[in-house]
């Protein structure tokens, strides 16, 4: 029975520890291209528009904030960087986009890094959430943005 209920202390002391866990922005806001060898099990895209990076980068912070359980960690559209905080429904695990603009000759291009905290496999959720938000930016892209874009695997660098 002891064993039993010390199983269970630490199911729930884990499961606070994940949810209740300070996000360092030193450690998580980073450059998504200078994570171009990413450490963790993630998604990482690059996406090219004609538009001015200030502009996109303002579109897709405001379809991030309507995700559900999606907060801003650190940056802004005006920086040219932003990093997301995203939590799971149930146990609000958290997994950090952060969003890069730069400026190019014609347009601009978004690099876009989505990874988790805690585990080993995501299920494609952060790719399937960047996804969707670059979904939602087609209507941009048929009113005069061209896009490519260059989706790189999920990467685990060991």
């Amino acid at each position: 029975m002891k064993i039993v209920i010390l199983i269970l202390v630490a199911a729930i002391l884990t499961a606070l520890w994940i949810r209740l866990a300070p996000s360092s922005v030193a450690k998580w806001h980073d450059a998504p291209i200078d994570a171009a060898a990413p450490k963790r099990l993630g998604y990482l895209t690059e996406v090219e528009f004609a538009a001015a990076a200030t502009d996109v980068m303002q579109a897709l912070d405001l379809i991030a904030l309507v995700t559900p359980r999606t907060v801003v960690l650190a940056g802004s559209a005006n920086e040219g960087r932003i990093t997301y905080i995203t939590r799971t429904k149930w146990l609000g695990a958290p997994d950090y986009t952060t969003i890069t603009a730069d400026n190019m000759n014609e347009g601009s291009r978004l690099t876009i890094y989505g990874r988790l905290r805690f585990g080993l496999d995501d299920q494609g959720v952060n790719r399937n959430r960047i996804k969707s938000w670059l979904k939602v930016l087609e209507p941009l892209q048929q009113a005069g943005c061209r896009a490519a874009i260059l989706d790189f695997a999920p990467h685990w660098v060991v």
